[in-house]
């Protein structure tokens, strides 16, 4: 097997870190999901309808919609929310701000040591795979009249072998 290129070692090296940057948005959303600590919501953001302000559906079209809003308390915390102090929060989230952009600059890092004949590289490549593929259909061909001939042999060898032991 041959050594990879140094093009082939920086896409490994893209492809790994893309991976890397993906699991760790993952990561950080779910922390900030589970971790965030709880804040009373806004008056605007409390204040639900509840269906009995609603009008009734057998209301007459036109008819004025009442007033009733009343405030709620904020739904329970989910049981996989476990929120952290407003400072510890903000400390982790920071950090993993700080990791997520050096991931991001790897990333990029990668991306201009690629060469910048990538495209024409490509082309080279394709039209070696088509070469390799009129090759083989090529010997594919030689495969078939070998086999064809082979067929041929062994019905005259049988034809001789059939008479000899006939006479």
């Amino acid at each position: 097997m041959s050594q990879p290129t140094a093009h082939e070692d920086i896409i490994t090296s893209l492809q790994t870190s893309l991976d890397q940057l993906a699991t760790q948005l993952y990561a950080s959303l779910k922390y900030t999901t589970t971790h965030h600590p709880l804040s009373a919501p806004s008056a605007l953001a409390s204040a639900v309808i509840k269906p009995s302000s609603l009008p009734n559906p057998t209301s007459t079209p036109g008819s004025p919609l009442p007033n009733k809003t009343e405030k709620t308390e904020a739904p329970p915390a989910s049981p996989t929310h476990r929120p952290l102090d407003q400072a510890a929060f903000e400390a982790d989230i920071r950090e993993l701000a700080v990791d997520l952009v050096a991931k991001q600059r790897l990333i990029e890092e990668l991306i201009r040591k690629l060469p910048a004949d990538v495209v024409a590289e490509e082309r080279v490549q394709e039209g070696r795979i088509e070469e390799l593929e009129r090759e083989l259909r090529g010997v594919e061909g030689e495969v078939r009249r070998v086999g064809e001939r082979r067929e041929e042999v062994l019905a005259r060898v049988e034809g001789v072998v059939g008479r000899f032991r006939r006479g």
